[in-house]
């Protein structure tokens, strides 16, 4: 499992789940173009510390294109406590 820590919370991507994705649109729906592909499987291509302090934007984008083009395999978790 890969996981880089954003502002708010992590994204997290099964690799796993990338050897059986045809399309891996993910890195082309990434607005801050912070991804990139290391023998086919979806990484950071800025340093893990630049992501966390705001270069991911939490847009969602690498999450809704895997999941209804690809593989469901990017998991995107940004807590909300206030509305425990």
């Amino acid at each position: 499992m890969y996981e880089f820590q954003t502002v708010t919370g992590k994204v997290t991507i099964d690799h796993s789940k990338c050897d059986s994705c045809d399309k891996k649109p993910c890195v082309e729906s990434c607005l801050p173009n912070i991804l990139s592909f290391e023998n086919g499987h979806p990484v950071l291509a800025i340093d893990e510390k630049e992501a966390a302090k705001g270069r991911c934007i939490e847009c969602l984008a690498c999450e809704l294109e895997c999941e209804f083009h690809g593989n469901k395999g990017i998991k995107i978790y940004l807590p909300l406590p206030e509305l425990k």
